[in-house]
């Protein structure tokens, strides 16, 4: 059977990584989550220090307003760049609680007996089987020679978990994101779709989107009513930043405040963002004082 990485009681189970190095318990958690197959084919990868500049900028605006911040963080994948976040704002001195959500973040190890350790989505499809400690993720894999070896243990599992998973062992709930998020003081981190967002409470001092919302993934139609529900979760004044990471690794975003005739922009990173024109609309204001 291919082994493709390491198992996840070893790293999303507290007890399991408690005892270990932080540094090596940080490359175990990278390595499993940045090569973790959702269901939709994507994987949770978030390369680290990917965003301190757009850190930096976010902080500049939010330690001007001087009081307590509630933060939302959209489409944060493994959460790696939401803890950097957190950090920087720590080192900043500004005082936050700091929410953030992704589509696939709820999960729980299914156990069915000693040998087999099954992790599941919120919607118990497996993602990944773990046999006797040796695992495998629930995909064929993308070319021929993966298929070939991976197409009968898959299947295999696949037929087997869904025979026994009405019997199993022990259900144990865990989160698909870093462990250093686990901050219930001040972080909430839950699942939740990009379409809802109108249904969460308008609370937000600043909300921070980076790579998600662009033309590579969305029509404008889309664009254009997911910035709008976004920005109606704002508190009057609050922050909307859309940010975008380029193949070279350098990012181009745009910071917007929310008005009382509709967003406006306050700031750039490099060449702004290529989803102005959606946030805008027939509202078109800026209150630029220079670029970041």
């Amino acid at each position: 059977m291919p082994i493709s990485k390491p198992s996840a009681r070893k790293v999303l189970m507290d007890a399991a990584i408690a005892d270990m190095d932080s540094d090596a318990a940080d490359a175990l958690e990278k390595r499993f989550l940045n090569q973790l197959v959702l269901a939709n084919g994507t994987l949770k990868t978030t390369f680290a220090r990917r965003l301190t500049d757009v850190d930096a900028l976010c902080n500049e605006y939010l330690r001007a307003l001087g009081e307590p911040v509630r933060l939302l963080d959209v489409a944060v994948s493994s959460g790696i760049t939401t803890w950097e976040w957190v950090q920087a704002l720590d080192a900043a001195g500004i005082d936050f609680e700091l929410d953030a959500f992704d589509l696939c973040v709820d999960a729980s190890i299914v156990s069915l007996g000693e040998r087999l350790h099954v992790l599941c989505d919120s919607g118990g499809r497996p993602l990944q089987f773990e046999v006797s400690g040796r695992t495998i993720e629930n995909t064929f894999g993308e070319t021929w020679g993966r298929r070939l070896r991976r197409a009968l243990p898959v299947t295999a599992l696949r037929a087997w978990f869904a025979l026994r998973s009405g019997s199993a062992d022990s259900r144990t709930p865990v989160q698909l994101v870093t462990r250093h998020l686990r901050d219930p003081g001040r972080i909430r981190v839950f699942e939740y779709d990009l379409q809802n967002v109108r249904e969460l409470e308008s609370r937000y001092a600043m909300i921070r989107t980076a790579n998600i919302l662009n033309l590579a993934y969305f029509d404008r139609r889309f664009l254009e009513k997911s910035i709008a529900d976004l920005a109606s979760r704002l508190l009057g004044g609050g922050y909307l930043c859309i940010v975008r990471t380029h193949h070279d690794g350098s990012n181009h975003g745009t910071l917007f405040q929310r008005t009382e005739a509709g967003l406006e922009v306050v700031a750039r990173i490099g060449d702004g963002s290529e989803v102005e024109a959606e946030a805008l609309g027939d509202t078109v204001t800026t209150g630029l004082s220079g670029s970041a």
